[in-house]
């Protein structure tokens, strides 16, 4: 068996255990019902933090005396978020996550104040997050490396996304259990 064939039998179990996974769970139903019209503040703060120019990202007032921030290369972000996977990850996408916690953050603040985001605010969140990892690689010595990671980390990310529904993410214990974060 060459090392081609042993990478495909490795995907392709990879590829069915996460599918068996994602059927097994109830996936994509939303976590949290939308009611009425986006929460404006954090609509606005998601589309600046998720646009070219995100360092200018004015977050709601109501946000910022709930949660620390800090700006860190030219983008605010969770002082305390982390990278949240089962696999360790490269420090070099720490800031890249922490920027991805305060935009789920947002969602939790939006959802909470009784104006929950539809699924673009979270899908845009979940691209820029995918563009910063492969930047921090591309940044890095070894980013061929680091990009398989960064596409792993993606994918991870936009299928548990999908699984709870583009919706409000949530904090989950157990293998299917959902509980608002």
């Amino acid at each position: 068996m060459t090392s081609t064939d042993g990478r495909r039998r490795v995907l392709a179990a990879l590829t069915g255990t996460v599918a068996a996974i994602l059927l097994l769970s109830g996936a994509g139903r939303p976590t949290v019902a939308q009611h009425g019209p986006e929460d404006p503040g954090s609509a606005r703060a998601v589309a600046e933090l998720t646009g070219p120019d995100r360092a200018e990202a004015t977050l709601p007032a109501t946000f910022l005396a709930r949660h620390r921030v800090a700006r860190v290369g030219g983008r605010l972000l969770d002082p305390a978020g982390s990278c949240s996977s089962p696999v360790p990850l490269p420090p070099a996408f720490d800031d890249a996550c922490r920027a991805h916690d305060l935009g789920y953050d947002l969602l939790r603040h939006a959802a909470a104040r009784g104006g929950t985001l539809g699924p673009w605010a979270r899908a845009a969140l979940d691209r820029r997050l995918a563009d910063d990892l492969v930047a921090a690689c591309d940044a890095g010595a070894h980013p061929g490396p680091c990009r398989v990671l960064a596409g792993v980390a993606d994918l991870a990310v936009a299928a548990n996304s999908w699984r709870q529904g583009w919706s409000v993410p949530v904090v989950e214990h157990g293998p299917f259990a959902r509980e608002a974060a």
